[in-house]
């Protein structure tokens, strides 16, 4: 017997009404499109598993309620979704999606169990489904708490159909231990939950998808859908933080100022000026808009450590407490780096206010500020974001992933720099903001840090632009996975080595590629000849380059890639050199128009074209094709080795093209031009091929 309450209206629609007083029209229809694209993925009594691939705090929580309500709407009778790995983030996420869905009004539609005990729940479960009622039981996502699940509903009905939404899905969820006989336990529970569901849709949700989409084929967490999700107009991401807005937003702390495993003695300047941006910024915001600018945020992220973030904690508090007691705070030290600061927002494009108000607003500020140290030592159930207008909140991993901080408006980054750019980018919460706040947003990091910040904006376009082209010419995330796989900053990886085992790199140090087995045959010699000669390369200007000068000129590197690479005659393999990749890599590069020095390198310097002698084995071609870097001291300048010809002058991430004239040693014949390409600092990587 099944309850007969219903409601004329659907979840769909009562959650677009919520959601038409914040979110504009057009953002609302490309949202339900998305989730409709999801729920289609959907087989009956075939579990599936489709990945929602968003940006970083662009909104997945709204789409995931909107997911619930529309699941619920298509007969989905239970939905289980794994809000957080620690109970700040599935406190955060659980309140927003309750009340966006009314799931705390008479409604009589929804059944929130949010504390399962397992096996004791399930006669619940049968009831609260016989009344027609949807369920809803958001958890924890560790081992122990998904086990209370399936004892919980194994067994209920075997016809339940089930969405199982997994948000941060390439956190905890994914095996850890994929070489060994015995799964990790999050995952294995996670696996068992399936099983116990026959009939279910599994949705990941993930901004830094690069270890669910590396995954072996064999892997039930391997998705085999992917909805590309669309921010809102007027999102700021990582685009518009470190490439288009980088000169506003971008603040460089010192190489000294980074974390260290030793508590510090006292804040540094880097962070004393961070402080004071926040706190002309906050007083500015207060000064236009008064309190529905708040609640206004600074973010202090300096080490994993709880002892170092206590006595950033400490030290901090104590100096806003000798701040506060200042008798003329606009002539104290402190106060002219707040001048300071607040003279770089209005060059920025902040507008001027009144002097007196001003500072009026900057003592409010400095006397509602709030710190919340947030750390696993302290007990901070929920951020009381209504308590105080002003904020600054202290931690590290518990705000890794998924935590929001309320009006974040400048970050304060000087822990290292992961070398996992999953972790790296979930790292960094200045994303999301309204562009009418992006003068208000800095952020403070190291350059290593700004730096592969700025590589990983690359790595997300890249990705969804090759992974959308595979899946739409009929490729699968395995074929993507395989033969394209992600472009990456130097020096570092996807995720954790533990998960992903098996992955192959190409440029994974930056070093030169070289073709060191040219043909030489007449035609190819002339073939490739006329190929260097429509450069111009052959009457380019002589450039010093230490006691040794070259034939320089520049092309763009899509003219590298399009007049010469592709074009080049050259055998099948050749040592050092892999065609298909570099091809690859030139195609991917990020600046197709920047210029690409293209170097001559000859017999010494001279005007006339004179061949290097190499020795030649028919195996491996020629020996030592780079000269090296001068042994004494002679007359003039030092010559520092062909390997150092061209990278200086470009940037880190930049291409060089070399081009040498040479010939085998001992043999009677005229020189041949063989290349030798430097690709910058970027690599690719891509998942082994299955064994």
């Amino acid at each position: 017997m099944k309850g007969m309450l219903r409601s004329a209206e659907t979840e769909r629609d009562r959650l677009d009404k919520v959601l038409s007083n914040e979110i504009a029209p057009a953002d609302r229809i490309q949202m339900w499109s998305s989730v409709d694209a999801i729920l289609a993925t959907y087989t009956p009594n075939s579990p599936s598993c489709t990945l929602a691939l968003g940006y970083v705090q662009s909104g997945k929580t709204t789409s995931i309620a909107a997911l619930t309500a529309a699941a619920a709407d298509r007969e989905f009778q239970v939905i289980i979704a794994f809000l957080g790995t620690t109970l700040l983030l599935l406190d955060q996420n659980r309140s927003r999606i309750e009340k966006m869905l009314g799931m705390d009004k008479a409604l009589y539609k929804w059944i929130v169990l949010a504390s399962i005990k397992g096996r004791s729940d399930r006669l619940e479960i049968e009831e609260q489904l016989n009344k027609g009622r949807t369920i809803f039981i958001p958890i924890l996502k560790n081992a122990r708490q998904i086990k209370k699940v399936v004892e919980a509903i194994d067994g209920v009905a075997a016809d339940l159909k089930v969405l199982i939404i997994d948000d941060e899905a390439d956190q905890a969820s994914l095996n850890t231990r994929p070489l060994t006989d015995s799964p990790s336990s999050t995952h294995q529970s996670i696996v068992a939950l399936r099983s116990a569901c026959p009939d279910h849709l599994y949705v990941q949700y993930t901004a830094t998808p690069y270890a669910p989409l590396l995954l072996p084929p064999d892997d039930s967490l391997m998705p085999k859908s992917v909805e590309f999700l669309q921010p809102g107009a007027g999102y700021t991401g990582g685009r518009e933080f470190f490439i288009t807005h980088a000169d506003k937003v971008i603040r460089m702390i010192p190489i000294t100022d980074e974390g260290s495993k030793t508590p510090i003695e006292r804040l540094p300047r880097s962070l004393l000026t961070a402080l004071a941006s926040f706190v002309a910024g906050a007083a500015v915001l207060l000064e236009q808009e008064g309190v529905a600018a708040a609640p206004i945020s600074m973010l202090i992220h300096p080490t994993h450590r709880n002892d170092a973030q206590s006595k950033y904690n400490f030290l901090l508090k104590r100096f806003l407490h000798q701040v506060r007691e200042l008798d003329d705070l606009p002539e104290s030290e402190f106060g002219r780096l707040i001048q300071a600061e607040y003279g770089r927002l209005v060059q920025i494009g902040v507008e001027v206010v009144r002097e007196t108000s001003f500072w009026e607003h900057v003592s409010s500020v400095l006397l509602e500020i709030t710190i919340s140290l947030v750390n696993s030592e302290t007990d901070v159930n929920r951020m009381q974001w209504n308590q105080s207008p002003c904020h600054i909140v202290i931690g590290g991993n518990k705000l890794d992933r998924g935590f929001t901080v309320e009006g974040l408006t400048v970050s304060y980054l000087n822990r290292k720099a992961s070398e996992q750019i999953d972790t790296l980018e979930q790292r960094t919460r200045a994303y999301g903001y309204r562009s009418k706040y992006l003068p208000f947003c800095q952020l403070f990091a190291s350059p290593r840090t700004i730096r592969v910040l700025r590589g990983i904006v690359h790595t997300e376009d890249d990705l969804r632009a090759n992974l959308r082209d595979e899946l739409e010419l009929g490729g699968t995330v395995d074929s993507w996975a395989r033969e394209i796989g992600l472009d990456l900053p130097a020096g570092t990886r996807p995720s954790r080595k533990y998960v992903l085992p098996a992955l192959k790199n190409f440029n994974v140090d930056g070093n030169w590629h070289s073709l060191r087995r040219p043909l030489l045959n007449p035609e190819s010699s002339s073939h490739n000849w006329s190929i260097v000669s429509n450069t111009g390369l052959l009457e380019a200007p002589l450039i010093d380059f230490g006691r040794l000068s070259f034939r320089t000129s520049s092309i763009r590197i899509s003219e590298v890639l399009e007049r010469i690479v592709t074009k080049w005659a050259l055998v099948d393999a050749s040592p050092s050199w892999r065609q298909e990749e570099i091809e690859d890599f030139l195609r991917r590069h990020p600046r197709q128009d920047e210029d690409v020095p293209i170097i001559l390198m000859t017999r010494e310097s001279s005007d006339q074209l004179r061949a290097r002698e190499r020795s030649w084995f028919p195996d491996t071609g020629y020996v030592n094709l780079f000269q090296g870097r001068d042994n004494d001291d002679r007359v003039g300048v030092r010559y520092e080795g062909d390997r150092s010809v061209g990278p200086d002058l470009v940037a880190h991430d930049g291409v060089v093209l070399q081009v040498h004239f040479v010939k085998r040693k001992g043999v009677n014949e005229d020189g041949a031009f063989t290349l030798a390409i430097n690709l910058g600092d970027r690599q690719i990587t891509r998942r082994e091929e299955a064994s």
